[in-house]
Parts: C-alpha cells; sequence; structure tokens
C-alpha cells in the first residue's frame, strides 16, 4: 500500500467503543482501489518450532472494493448475558479434539481462529468441528504478524489462503464472517504493544474487499506465556485465573481469547463452569450483530 493510499482511510463512528455501556464495535472504511500486486513466498513456523511450511508466490487481483464498512469487535452487547469462547491457532489435534470434548460436555458453542499451516495435515479435526456447528474463521495462512507497511494485497492473500485451506478440508466454500490478524496487532495496537487511535488502513482495506468484519477480544487467558506444552496445576490456574478476575467487569458480552494449547485446553472446563456461575451463557461469534 502506498502513502498516499494510507491517507485515504477514513473513520466513523459505528458505536463508542472501549468501555462505554451498550458498546459494540467501531466502524471503519476505506476509499481506494489498487491494481494487481506479485506476492513473495512465505515461510512461517509454528509457535513450537516444530514445522516449517510455505505458501506458494501467487499472483493477486484485488477485489473491487464493496461500499460495506468494517466492523472491529472486541466485545458484544454490554447489557446481555452472552459471552463468546475463541479458540486460536489449532497446531495441537490433541488440545483441539480436548476442547471439543469440553463444548460436547457442557453444551456451548466455540468459534475458532485457526491459522491455514494448522489445518494443513488435521483436515479430519476440522471437518469435525465444522461438523458439530462451531464457527472457524479466519486467522491467516501463516500466523506471521502484520505489519503498518504490510500492502493490502498481502494480508488479502494470507485471508484467501487461510480460507481455501479450510475449504479444502471440510468440502464445501466455507463462508467466513471474522478476521482476527495474530497477535491482535494492528487493531487496537501496534507491533510494540502501542494503543492505536485508528488501525493499520492494509487491515482494514483488506476485510473491507473481502467483506469481512474484525473480532478481537477483551478477556484473555494468556495460557501461551505459560508455555504450551505442559498443563502443570500452575498453567491451569493462570489460565483460569486470568479469565475469571475479568468476569465481573468484563463477563457481559465479553470475547475471551483462549489457544489450542495444553493449559488453556485443560483450564476451559473451569472457566465454562465459572461463565456458567455467573450465569452467563457462551454462545457463537456469529451471532454478533
Amino acid at each position: 500500500m502506498s502513502k498516499e493510499s494510507h491517507q485515504t482511510i477514513s473513520r466513523r463512528r459505528f458505536l463508542a467503543l472501549m468501555g462505554l455501556a451498550g458498546a459494540t464495535a467501531v466502524l471503519y472504511e476505506v476509499n481506494n482501489n489498487h491494481s494487481t500486486q506479485k506476492k513473495n513466498p512465505i515461510s512461517a513456523r509454528a509457535p513450537d518450532g516444530s514445522t516449517t511450511l510455505s505458501r506458494p508466490t501467487t499472483t493477486i487481483t484485488e477485489p473491487p472494493l464493496t461500499a460495506k464498512p468494517v466492523k472491529i469487535y472486541t466485545h458484544g452487547d454490554l447489557t446481555k448475558n452472552d459471552i463468546f469462547i475463541s479458540v486460536d491457532d489449532g497446531w495441537s489435534e490433541q488440545h483441539i479434539e480436548d476442547d471439543l470434548r469440553t463444548a460436547d460436555r457442557y453444551a456451548i458453542p466455540l468459534t475458532f481462529f485457526p491459522a491455514g499451516t494448522a489445518i494443513q495435515g488435521k483436515e479430519e479435526v476440522f471437518r469435525e468441528i465444522f461438523n458439530r456447528g462451531h464457527a472457524i474463521e479466519n486467522h491467516t495462512f501463516n500466523h506471521n504478524i502484520i505489519y503498518q507497511d504490510t500492502s493490502t494485497a498481502e494480508i488479502i492473500g494470507e485471508i484467501e489462503d487461510q480460507k481455501t485451506a479450510l475449504s479444502d478440508a471440510i468440502g464445501v466454500n466455507i463462508k467466513q464472517r471474522f478476521f482476527r490478524p495474530p497477535g491482535g496487532d494492528g487493531i487496537l495496537w501496534d507491533n510494540h504493544g502501542n494503543r492505536l487511535e485508528t488501525p493499520y488502513p492494509g487491515i482494514i482495506e483488506a476485510c473491507q474487499k473481502l467483506e469481512l468484519d474484525v473480532a478481537i477480544w477483551n478477556i484473555d487467558s494468556n495460557g501461551w506465556m505459560m508455555g504450551a506444552r505442559n498443563a502443570t496445576p500452575e498453567a491451569i490456574n493462570y489460565s483460569l485465573n486470568n479469565v475469571t478476575k475479568d468476569l465481573s467487569t468484563k463477563g457481559k458480552g465479553g470475547i475471551i481469547l483462549t489457544h489450542a494449547i495444553a493449559d488453556d485446553a485443560a483450564a476451559l472446563p473451569l472457566i465454562v463452569e465459572a461463565v456458567k456461575a455467573r450465569g452467563l451463557e457462551p454462545r457463537s461469534m456469529r451471532i454478533l450483530p
């Protein structure tokens, strides 16, 4: 994206976002078009360093800009008892299956945000997620961090390649509703953790062209900080406590971030019980307006 196109982004309030009663989303839109751009190959490594995968070089012709602005969600309706549990990444088939067992046990929907590289080789488990009625949304193909100068074409390619991997896995051309950038970078904070006044234009323009909304979170288990491999009692309690400490103030309409890792998967039944004990009902993020 050129410096000129960065300046063409416009920002409009949909509803108040951070901490205001009834807030659900902020609406963004951009107004410019881009020509076809060539993408270079991208390599990616899973967080545990186990596998390196690459996406082949492709030529991306960006779809025409639509009139639909992009909604950015950090939570749902703050006046309702709905709460939304999301599961990111998906490199561990075992922990996805753990999450599915928890969902079955408590009869709740989950919303998954897998990377495309996580889908490859685990097609059967993602078919199972789909067949059980859980939403599967977009988290890029390679799980690379998006920077302010990442081009719109590159972001579109990451989103479309993940969708292709998922559609191939489940056997249908899936319709997705949400995009979640890795780490949430470029939406509420920059690549250094500083709060942003406006999101990175490339993300907004890509989502507007692909008719996707952006979904972040306002409650974070932070389970990945304890290490993804071992579900020790300390790690499980860390994930659980990070969620429960925010339920009294952010639970209504809250979006919980977890990952398909050992401690988060082991903590999930306890998280669900804590949520239900407060009269909150887990719902699919697909019901967000």
